[in-house]
């Protein structure tokens, strides 16, 4: 995982190691990220239907317009998160 802040090395070809992109938009449903820390990121309108993300540090969010339907956030930090307009339909909070 990296996201757009991430610095590289130089001459390194991120897409040889199966690294996604946690941005803005991405389409990331059914994503495994248990215990991670994606605090601070803007992720609206970001794809996470279905995604595991059990005790993930999403404190200061933005989720916009996500769709995190179905999503296991059990014991995750969502201090101060934007959460408007956000579908958390059948997700286990």
């Amino acid at each position: 995982m990296y996201n757009e802040q991430t610095q590289l090395p130089d001459k390194f070809d991120i897409t040889k190691t199966g690294a996604c992109l946690i941005t803005a938009g991405a389409q990331l449903s059914q994503l495994n990220l248990p215990q991670g820390d994606l605090s601070y990121l803007n992720l609206s309108s970001i794809n996470l239907a279905q995604a595991y993300l059990v005790q993930t540090d999403f404190r200061y969010t933005n989720f916009r317009k996500a769709n995190l339907n179905q999503a296991n956030l059990e014991f995750c930090h969502l201090q101060f998160a934007d959460l408007r307009a956000t579908n958390l339909q059948e997700a286990n909070l």
